[in-house]
Order: C-alpha cells, then sequence, then structure tokens
C-alpha cells in the first residue's frame, strides 16, 4: 500500500498516486515482455481518496505505522474488484473527481463493496490526458486501443486486509 498526501498534502496526492499507478503498470509491461514464455505477471491496481487515521498504531510491545479508516478498506476493495474487471488500475469517484481533468478515465461500473451500505462508483484509468478534450478526441488521430472488461454486477468482495 502507499499513500500520497502523508504526513502533509501536496494538494495533488491523488494526481500523483494515478501518476505512480501508471508508471507501476508501464514497468510491469515491461517484465512481461523480458518474461516472454513464463506466467503473465498481473497487477492490478485500487485508488482511493480520501481522509485517513495515520500514525504510529499499537502498543509498546508492538508498534506499527499504518494508515486506517473507510478510506483504505474501500481502496483494498477496489484493488481486488481489478481480478474481476481484469482491469490494471480502478479508481473510486472520489479520485475521478480529482483527477478527471488530468487524465482519460471510463467508468466502469456501480458497485457494492463489502462493509459499505453506498455504492462505488468504479473508473479505469486509461492513461493521461490528451489533448482535444476529456475523451481524448484528437480530430484524425487513432483511437488509443483498451483493454475491455464485461461489467457484472460483482457480489461483496470478501474480506482482505491491504499490505
Amino acid at each position: 500500500m502507499a499513500v500520497f498526501g502523508a504526513p502533509v498534502s501536496l494538494g495533488n496526492d491523488a494526481e500523483r498516486a494515478v501518476h505512480a499507478a501508471l508508471e507501476m503498470q508501464a514497468e510491469i509491461l515491461a517484465v512481461r515482455a523480458r518474461w516472454a514464455g513464463r506466467a503473465a505477471l498481473e497487477v492490478g491496481i485500487g485508488i482511493n481518496t480520501g481522509d485517513v487515521v495515520i500514525g504510529n498504531i499499537g502498543s509498546d510491545r508492538r508498534l506499527e505505522f499504518a494508515a486506517i479508516g473507510d478510506t483504505v478498506n474501500v481502496a483494498a476493495r477496489i484493488e481486488n474488484l481489478t481480478r474481476q474487471y481484469h482491469l490494471g488500475i480502478l479508481i473510486s469517484e472520489s479520485t475521478y473527481e480529482a483527477v478527471k481533468d488530468r487524465f482519460e478515465c471510463r467508468r466502469v461500473d456501480s458497485v457494492t463493496v463489502r462493509g459499505r451500505e453506498q455504492q462505488v462508483m468504479l473508473y479505469e484509468v486509461v492513461g493521461p490526458q490528451r489533448p482535444g478534450g476529456e475523451d481524448g478526441g484528437v480530430p484524425g488521430a487513432p483511437e488509443r486501443p483498451r483493454r475491455t472488461a464485461t461489467p457484472t454486477r460483482p457480489s461483496p468482495v470478501p474480506t482482505s486486509q491491504p499490505a
């Protein structure tokens, strides 16, 4: 798990998180190319934006620096959903609202995740925003290839703890 904006927010924390996720996926593609013929390496990244409790948590016998809270739990659930949708990067609506002018995103689904009554809107991050508008529509430019998934209504995700 990575936390952006702690201990001090730089104001563009969601943007930096999405940028880091895109860089990670690019590196995974490079590793896959080097590992041709071996088992495919798949990495799913889930990003959620919101308030967290962060700091040293525990007792004198066992102290751990951690981030906890609903925002962290939802991010973990979103990461788990990357497997179901076969997508590399999924973000929540709160993250989408923070980055929609900087990254090309595609609405995927609205889901209920374990531990929440509210639906969570999911978006796939396709890449950096291209000139020509939100849809990346550069006149005359070829359309960017996209990985596709068949949206289904997922059942609640089993409990998981982010690493």
